[in-house]
């Protein structure tokens, strides 16, 4: 199924843990993926984090689900806006 798939989603959480942590061993799992179908989307879902995010997006994730770590900030929009730095980093590279 992977290799006609546009998406494919790393779920990196323990389930029903909402904002929990990321399991990083899970990066694995991407290049796996891509030599099966190159050109696929990939998402990831668990434990995203401004100290995690520019390694997720290194590592070849696409999508980042970012629930947890912004609705439990006290300020959503300074932890949105460091994810944007986070991420933004990896372009400028």
């Amino acid at each position: 199924m992977i290799k006609i798939a546009d998406h494919v989603m790393i779920f990196s959480g323990e389930l029903g843990r909402f904002g929990g942590t990321a399991s990083l061993m899970q990066l694995e799992k991407i290049r796996l993926i891509k030599a099966i179908n190159p050109s696929v989307e990939i998402g990831w879902d668990g434990g995203v984090a401004v100290d995690n995010a520019y390694s997720l997006v290194q590592g070849g994730v696409n999508v980042l689900n970012v629930g947890g770590v912004i609705q439990k900030s006290s300020d959503p929009r300074t932890i949105f806006s460091r994810l944007q730095q986070e991420i933004n980093k990896t372009s400028v590279l």
